[in-house]
């Protein structure tokens, strides 16, 4: 008589954020990765790899020319930062002060 395991086998988590074939004229080239809950991606290059690039286009900063973005198993067309925030994807930027801070406001506009 064959044994039964005590417990049920565990579902491989929700893949949360998925890039298929993303690509942008001269910067970016067929880039794909996807992301599972609970997962956290790390991104590095040297300057001029296309980290900030790859970003921007996910987050809908920049056009891209060709690829899909799914979200929970959904594709979504992100046509800019808007419709990304309501999608859940958020961007900060690594020149913060450059791009990041209304400098001409307070800080509780900034905070927010």
């Amino acid at each position: 008589q064959p044994v039964k395991p005590d417990r049920k086998a565990e579902k491989a988590p929700e893949t949360v954020l998925e890039v298929r074939g993303l690509s942008r004229r001269n910067v970016l080239h067929d880039l794909s990765f996807s992301l599972r809950k609970g997962e956290i991606l790390g991104v590095a290059g040297l300057v001029g790899a296309g980290r900030t690039e790859m970003a921007r286009a996910i987050f809908g900063a920049d056009p891209i020319d060709a690829g899909d973005i799914l979200i929970r198993g959904r594709e979504v067309r992100i046509a800019g930062p808007h419709q990304a925030v309501k999608h859940g994807i958020g961007y900060l930027s690594e020149d913060r002060k450059h791009f990041g801070c209304l400098l001409d406001m307070d800080v509780k506009t900034n905070v927010g």
